[in-house]
């Protein structure tokens, strides 16, 4: 998505990048989750 803003002008180009970085920190969030339940099953089964 950053890469297309390079080749955009204007407010589109805002927003792609705002866009790519929002879905950077989701996906950030969810792995940070997942990492955090299985760390939790593992003491869990121990």
């Amino acid at each position: 998505m950053i890469r297309l803003s390079f080749s955009v002008d204007g407010l589109i180009n805002t927003i792609l990048i705002i866009s790519a970085v929002v879905f950077g920190l989701l996906i950030l969030v969810i792995h940070n989750n997942y990492e955090k339940k299985e760390e939790e099953r593992m003491e869990y089964e121990n």
